[in-house]
This record gives structure tokens, C-alpha cells and sequence, in this order.
């Protein structure tokens, strides 16, 4: 049993792992985007002015 026990707590680690590599690349996906919306705004606030 112990031995089951410790294959179901590695593969939990494993999920979690995938998981929060999943919410670092949507995080940075994120913020390209800020970034990226930023630049619009500047964009258009320069031509406007």
C-alpha cells in the first residue's frame, strides 16, 4: 500500500508541475499582451496629438 501511496503523491507533483508551468506560460502570455496593448495606446495617443 505504501508503495501505491507514493506513485499516487509523485504524479500529483507531476500534475502540479505541468499546472504551474501551464500558469507561468499564460502569465507571460499575459503580459506579452500588456506590453504589447501598451504600445498600441502610445500609438494612438501620439497620432492623435
Amino acid at each position: 500500500m505504501k508503495i501505491r501511496d507514493e506513485q499516487i503523491v509523485k504524479k500529483i507533483l507531476l500534475e502540479i508541475n505541468v499546472i504551474d508551468d501551464l500558469v507561468k506560460d499564460y502569465t507571460q502570455e499575459l503580459f506579452i499582451n500588456d506590453e504589447k496593448t501598451k504600445e498600441k495606446n502610445r500609438r494612438i495617443i501620439t497620432n492623435f496629438s
